[in-house]
């Protein structure tokens, strides 16, 4: 059990992390739809925190996991809100700024959904385990749609620049 509760501590951490990155860097870019991206990484790393936490207190305290809940804003939130906001030429224009952010962004998705995905091979526990690929596969779309917003910046800054590989 010290091994999950480690497990679950260090993920509480990493969201945290997450989270204040997002934070932080809401001002620092400057497409609106960046931003808007930012704002809901950051509301739904607080929630992955707020879940772990909760798995924490009771698997410390009862030594019990509680049941994964299935209203958790997951990848399809994101998803939906990246296309409702979804960038225009004129944004991609000015934020040549925005995708050295968008990678550490999908760095961070990236490196959690990997850390999940080990953690779940490592619980013997069904719901700790159930937990830790339901988080993995939030994390991979979270990273799946940085990567896709991430590109559109990068290759528009790219011809704007004059270059081509083609």
């Amino acid at each position: 059990m010290s091994d999950a509760l480690n497990i679950l501590a260090y993920a509480i951490k990493r969201e945290e992390q997450g989270e204040q990155f997002y934070l932080a860097n809401i001002s620092k870019v400057n497409s609106k739809a960046t931003r808007s991206i930012l704002e809901a990484l950051a509301e739904m790393e607080k929630e992955h925190a707020v879940l772990l936490k909760s798995r924490y207190e009771s698997l410390s305290k009862n030594g019990q996991w509680l049941p994964v809940l299935e209203d958790i804003k997951g990848a399809s939130f994101f998803q939906v809100r990246y296309e409702v906001e979804k960038t225009t030429k004129a944004d991609l224009q000015s934020d040549l700024s925005d995708i050295t952010i968008l990678r550490m962004a999908y760095l961070i998705e990236n490196d959690l959904a990997e850390f999940y995905n080990k953690a779940a091979e490592s619980i013997d526990n069904p719901e700790g385990k159930k937990l830790f690929l339901a988080l993995s596969e939030w994390e991979v779309e979270h990273k799946n749609a940085l990567y896709k917003v991430y590109l559109e910046h990068f290759h528009e800054n790219w011809f704007d620049a004059g270059f081509s590989p083609f």
